[in-house]
């Protein structure tokens, strides 16, 4: 992450996944004091509370999110930031008694305040040290959102080949009151799933780990406050229990036609004189 105003990123290099504001006048700086080079999301789908268990997830969920950021500081000091999860608290699954890690790079649990608003969660949260101007810090937050995938129809292929329905996954990120110069929204599907479609068009297939973990991935420049949204849709690949019998129906009918066919030909033409 190389920046030609000179960015360091070293020894107040810190992690936290969340979307920042600075907090407001007297607990920081009046006015936004920074801006975000780039901020990632990494969302990862699972199918169900059964498969999260047996992925050894902390929190059962639908989907588990990692939000980085890294801030630039170009005027006066930091020392508060908030993070505004998209989500209400209601959507949260609970860890023990809170629902996030906030945590630097070095795994140093950060302190942090929570408050609920209707259709978000905003996290005070309070930096193990005071960034400078001139100097950069990098964030994370990890959570699992529950109800974050939902049912969705069947594509024509699906209704033929008699799978069953679709799930979709819908992430509209947050706005962050600061210029963000690059955005990269990552959406991971279940393993054992297959993509069926995704939106906005120009996002890439991804793969890690093996040919079983595929996602979509977005990368915007000059992200602004205008309502995004990023979704995938995905669900079961193959044959559903019905295709069996729906390809079945259809050989018989081809080769009763086929047959049927041939029996006129030959009955017409077959004994006519050379």
């Amino acid at each position: 992450m190389g920046m030609e105003t000179g960015v360091k990123l070293g020894i107040n290099r810190i992690s936290i996944l969340g979307v920042l504001f600075i907090f407001g006048p007297g607990t920081v700086c009046s006015a936004p004091s920074y801006f975000i080079p780039l901020e990632s999301y990494s969302i990862r789908c699972f199918q169900s509370k059964e498969y999260a268990e047996l992925a050894q997830v902390d929190t059962l969920g639908d989907a588990e999110i990692e939000h980085e950021v890294l801030i630039y500081v170009f005027d006066g000091y930091v020392n508060l930031v908030n993070i505004t999860v998209p989500f209400p608290l209601a959507n949260l699954t609970q860890l023990g008694l809170d629902c996030f890690s906030v945590f630097t790079t070095a795994g140093k649990s950060i302190g942090y305040d929570v408050s609920v608003f209707d259709n978000r969660t905003v996290l005070r949260v309070k930096l193990p040290e005071t960034i400078y101007a001139g100097d950069d810090c990098q964030f994370m937050v990890r959570y699992q959102v529950e109800g974050f995938t939902r049912p969705r129809n069947r594509t024509y292929w699906d209704k033929i080949l008699g799978r069953e329905n679709n799930r979709g996954a819908i992430f509209n990120p947050p706005h962050q009151g600061v210029t963000t110069n690059e955005m990269e929204i990552e959406i991971y599907i279940p393993p054992g799933s297959i993509i069926k479609k995704w939106g906005p068009g120009y996002g890439t297939r991804l793969m890690e780990g093996d040919q079983y973990t595929v996602g979509v991935g977005w990368r915007l420049k000059e992200f602004d406050s205008t309502p995004k949204e990023f979704s995938v849709v995905f669900g079961e690949g193959g044959m559903g229990k019905n295709a069996s019998i729906i390809f079945i129906v259809v050989g018989i009918t081809t080769f009763v036609t086929v047959a049927a066919i041939a029996l006129f030909i030959r009955s017409r033409y077959g004994h006519s004189p050379i």
